[in-house]
């Protein structure tokens, strides 16, 4: 009967483990990896009732590995339940591995050159490892599962009703810790969630900046810009501003098309976004469509009632105080949503400011001078 082997792994470490399943299955074992490509509850389940029928625990041992929390769990599991253990280190000597794999036998794998010889001395390793345990009564504590936060936030980034301003910034700060973590799993499981998360139509603009900054945190290379996509992954060759499509308008119903523009590298201002009609049917365009402006749509409607009323109100006293009240609700709206439009509603406080002092100036001195007549 062949024996049942699991194989606790990195990610990045797949090729190598592909071949040492290749080389488990000619010794005649049942060789079980973990092949789904996200977490959850019942992905975690089905690892450990793997675990719990397995005959041998291997521990495909890298750098990546030994900082995977789910690797680290896995074997926790194995432990508790006094499966043989059976270290497989698939890079050269020299890392810093923890006393519970530097007490077991270690087979290298490293050497890809010499991996047939390797499988050799894994043959020999099982064989040596002795009769299976029976599991102990009652089990130990299950280890919970890695990534149950990244699986909620998953839920919530791509809920279909819309979220607020501070909702969308407390997925971000979770995000920020997810992309920070010593645990490349919890870092590309922070990626992936990112990546749906700013496909949504409702962002708002300082979500979209924040969103940038992240990408960048992930892949300083960048410089902390967006990769300029498409619909179908297709690039923007003009080297010029970015455009990143972020999917339909679910809001609207509309179709309507909701595309991010970011300023070239060497423009020292922070990227905006705006709204453009839906690409032109047929083979999608290498270009976003024309950006089209306009001073009302682009700028606070507030920050702009704010300077007409103000202007408005100079020579009578209700418009002054209407203005700074409307300036100031544009600013704090404004530092909410990232909108363009703080000049305009500074200037409506100025001068609704001006105007109000000036009117109060008039007023106090027409009643402290009476006009006399003759």
């Amino acid at each position: 009967m062949p024996r049942k082997v699991f194989i606790s792994y990195a990610r990045d470490n797949r090729p190598e483990v592909d071949q040492l399943v290749s080389h488990l299955q000619l010794l005649g074992d049942e060789a079980w990896v973990d092949s789904s490509l996200r977490g959850g509850q019942t992905w975690w389940d089905e690892i450990l009732r793997r675990i719990e029928e397995c005959d041998v625990f291997i521990a495909a041992v890298s750098q990546a590995s030994l900082r995977s929390t789910a690797c680290s769990r896995e074997l926790d599991w194995a432990e508790g339940l006094g499966k043989a253990v059976l270290p497989v280190s698939l890079e050269p000597a020299g890392m810093a591995m923890p006393r519970r794999i530097m007490v077991r036998q270690i087979v290298d794998y490293s050497d890809s050159r010499t991996r047939d010889q390797a499988a050799l001395r894994l043959a020999g390793a099982l064989a040596s490892l002795g009769p299976l345990r029976p599991l102990p009564e009652p089990l130990p504590e299950r280890p919970a599962v890695p990534l149950s936060y990244l699986s909620d936030l998953i839920d919530q980034a791509t809920q279909t009703e819309p979220l607020n301003h501070d909702q969308q910034h407390q997925i971000l700060t979770r995000l920020d810790q997810a992309l920070r973590a010593a645990d490349p799993e919890e870092r590309r499981g922070g990626r992936e969630t990112l990546e749906r998360f700013s496909a949504r139509s409702d962002l708002y603009a300082d979500v979209y900046r924040r969103i940038e900054q992240l990408r960048g945190l992930d892949n300083p290379g960048t410089g902390g810009r967006f990769a300029t996509n498409q619909p179908g992954g297709q690039a923007d060759p003009s080297g010029g501003a970015d455009f990143r499509y972020l999917g339909d308008d679910a809001r609207t119903g509309q179709g309507r098309s909701t595309w991010q523009q970011q300023a070239p590298p060497h423009a020292g201002t922070a990227p905006g976004t705006a709204a453009f009609p839906p690409p032109a049917a047929g083979p999608a365009s290498p270009h976003p469509p024309p950006h089209r402006r306009s001073f009302f749509a682009d700028n606070n409607s507030l920050a702009i009632s704010a300077l007409l009323v103000s202007l408005i109100g100079l020579p009578c006293l209700i418009g002054s105080p209407v203005g700074i009240v409307l300036g100031v609700m544009a600013l704090k709206q404004i530092n909410q949503t990232g909108e363009n439009g703080r000049g305009m509603a500074i200037s409506g406080i100025a001068i609704g400011t001006l105007a109000l002092v000036i009117t109060v100036i008039s007023t106090i001195y027409a009643l402290t001078h009476p006009s006399t007549s003759r």
